[in-house]
């Protein structure tokens, strides 16, 4: 069967792009879940932060960032909001974060479902698994020419579950499949990344852009907790408001990155929301070589002025422990620790009177620049999102429109882009979306 378009994944983009497509046009959308906008459940612990009121290039990721800039100064966290609000869905803000007003992602996607029902122009084929994609120089169903210009078709795989007979044992579910394919004349993909395979984004649709000679910026995972060389397993579970940082690049020539907020202690490492801030660059830069991160755990004083009040401290306070060196501004276990790296176990012995100037400034440096070496992250199973994708210097800014393969477009993760912590992510989806599809709306109104 053919279609003026196709759809590839009905996530975040592909939904978008669905409903903002002209209602003349014959849609359809194919899923692999047996549902649409799975992922979207799992968003925001399932509060679904979908946007942010702060859309600055700082938050966005890749290696053209001109590009991500130049669709988000069209679609902004007003229009997407005002769009969901026609749609259906009320929101608010929280310190900067847009929020559905219930709190609940579930509402978000049922947005999504409530719409499509009213577009009858738009078919949805879920349980199907797409395998192949070719161009197609002019489109044929059986000896019907149906048209001159290019487009693709696409193969599909359908997983089909039937029930064995009453008389085999416990009756258990058989599979089989079959392959299905259509035709359409322009094709947008927004199948995902690789981050979190259990829902379905497991990096299998690289292949098929790739067999179109688009360039890719390797995958990685972004948004992922970091795994550390002996981590001070005594103290995981507890959380620190702090500066976070690392160095990234060659020997010759580093650029800091730096986030901040709540870290989080853990048995394997670091986590919390200004270290999967960072975590994107970090493991990029474990694939040139080591990689450290630091800790400022006390971002609102200056070094020098922590300095005069540990001397002041200690002056006071001779006979005090010295493991009480960081009461009043850190946590106890983590006072303990950094004195203990400092001058091992003796320290559980010594008065704060006994710590010498060095040991004093020391204390200061660690304090301000805890250091530790990262040896890998957890992984796409635990990422957020993907880091890296298809290279967006091969599409238009404007349209979304491949520059190498006229008609096929693609809009979300797939591409490379990913933002911060904060709803960026998904604004990403929601604004790539609406320019794709307007793209793909432009081609059939000339």
């Amino acid at each position: 069967m053919h279609y003026d378009v196709i759809i590839v994944g009905a996530g975040a983009a592909g939904l978008t792009a669905a409903l903002r497509l002209p209602s003349f046009l014959k849609v359809l959308i194919l899923e692999r879940n047996t549902t649409v906008g799975r992922k979207l459940l799992a968003t925001g612990n399932g509060r679904c932060n979908f946007s942010n009121v702060d859309l600055s290039q700082t938050h966005f990721h890749g290696e053209n960032g001109w590009f991500s800039e130049l669709i988000l100064h069209r679609f902004g966290s007003k229009e997407v909001r005002k769009l969901f609000f026609d749609w259906g869905l009320m929101s608010e803000v929280e310190e900067g974060r847009l929020y559905p007003y219930s709190r609940q992602a579930k509402s978000v996607r049922q947005m999504f479902i409530n719409q499509l029902a009213l577009r009858p122009q738009i078919e949805i084929k879920t349980g199907h698994r797409v395998i192949d994609i070719q161009p197609l120089a002019g489109l044929k169903i059986g000896n019907t020419h149906i048209a001159s210009a290019k487009g693709f078709e696409v193969r599909s795989l359908i997983d089909e579950v039937g029930k064995q007979s009453a008389s085999l044992a416990k009756q258990k579910k058989r599979s089989s499949s079959r392959v299905v394919h259509y035709t359409a004349t322009c094709l947008l993909f927004c199948a995902g990344g690789k981050a979190a395979p259990g829902l379905g984004t497991d990096g299998s649709a690289y292949k098929f852009l790739e067999s179109f000679k688009h360039p890719i910026v390797p995958p990685r995972p972004a948004l992922v907790q970091l795994i550390c060389k002996e981590p001070p397993r005594r103290l995981a579970g507890i959380r620190l408001r702090c500066r976070v940082s690392a160095d990234i690049g060659q020997s010759n020539y580093t650029t800091p990155v730096s986030s901040a907020g709540e870290v989080l202690l853990t048995d394997y490492g670091l986590s919390g929301i200004p270290i999967l801030d960072i975590s994107g660059d970090v493991v990029r830069q474990l694939e040139r070589g080591s990689a450290y991160v630091h800790l400022d755990l006390l971002p609102d004083m200056s070094k020098s002025d922590l300095i005069n009040l540990l001397l002041k401290r200690r002056q006071e306070f001779t006979d005090l422990p010295a493991r009480e060196w960081g009461t009043g501004f850190l946590p106890a276990a983590v006072s303990s620790y950094l004195l203990f790296e400092i001058v091992g176990k003796r320290g559980e012995r010594m008065t704060l009177g006994k710590l010498n100037v060095k040991k004093i400034e020391a204390l200061a440096d660690g304090t301000k620049k805890w250091t530790r070496q990262v040896v890998n992250s957890k992984g796409f199973d635990h990422a957020q999102v993907t880091a890296g994708g298809f290279d967006t210097g091969a599409f238009d800014p404007e349209s979304l429109e491949s520059l190498i393969c006229p008609g096929l477009f693609c809009a979300g993760e797939i591409l490379d882009v990913h933002g911060d912590c904060g709803g960026y992510n998904l604004h990403w989806a929601w604004a790539s979306g609406l320019a794709a599809a307007d793209g793909i709306g432009a081609k059939f109104i000339k």
